[in-house]
């Protein structure tokens, strides 16, 4: 072989080995990618589940009865968010739903995951007082 003849033949094995190699990074690119979106999808399902799980959830009339608790309720105990939905949890399947439901509405809120965590900690006090009443 000549050697312009061996130039063109290298020529086009590394434009071959470029192609190739812009393939496969266009490829792990593409799954990076769906892999991002997989972890935000992920996210978004976590997020969901945690609002589909909160026992406190719809429209309900406010409490004013309860509303002295906000201000003296929670001193000393401030609980992490997913403790405080854990024990409201517990404290929903042991009948105590409705009075939940009047203790978020007495904030001003429908929700448990729209109070402060500060809020949430009033409302799980008043809710473990109302079950040592009521029990």
């Amino acid at each position: 072989m000549s050697r312009p003849e061996n130039i063109r033949k290298l020529r086009e094995a590394s434009d071959a080995y470029l192609q190739a190699l812009e393939t496969q990074i266009k490829a792990h690119l593409g799954a990076a990618e769906a892999l991002g979106g997989i972890c935000d999808a992920t996210s978004g399902l976590l997020a969901a589940q945690l609002d589909w799980a909160d026992p406190t959830e719809g429209d309900y009339p406010c409490a004013q009865e309860d509303a002295s608790t906000e201000s003296d309720a929670v001193e000393p105990l401030l609980v992490g968010l997913e403790d405080a939905r854990g024990q409201l949890a517990e404290l929903s399947r042991a009948g105590l739903t409705s009075k939940i439901k009047e203790l978020i509405a007495a904030h001003g809120k429908t929700r448990l995951s729209e109070l402060s965590l500060e809020q949430v900690n009033q409302v799980l006090v008043a809710a473990r007082e109302a079950a040592n009443g009521a029990g």
